[in-house]
């Protein structure tokens, strides 16, 4: 997985193991490695959360 530095744009092959970056030295927040079967989970939890909150909205709106 390609990386890029979201303040200069450039690109790394692989993860910088501090953090930072080799072209300009500011330090970036790396996503967090996960498997297929984690990001889907992860994906199913946000997923949740967002139809519970439009249900509660919808019941505020019409109670």
């Amino acid at each position: 997985m390609a990386f890029r530095c979201p303040y200069c744009q450039y690109r790394f092959d692989a993860r910088p193991p501090d953090g930072r970056c080799a072209a300009c030295g500011r330090a970036m927040r790396l996503p967090s490695p996960g498997t297929p079967g984690e990001r889907a989970a992860r994906r199913r939890r946000i997923e949740r959360m967002t139809f519970d909150a439009e249900r509660r909205i919808a019941e505020l709106g019409h109670g």
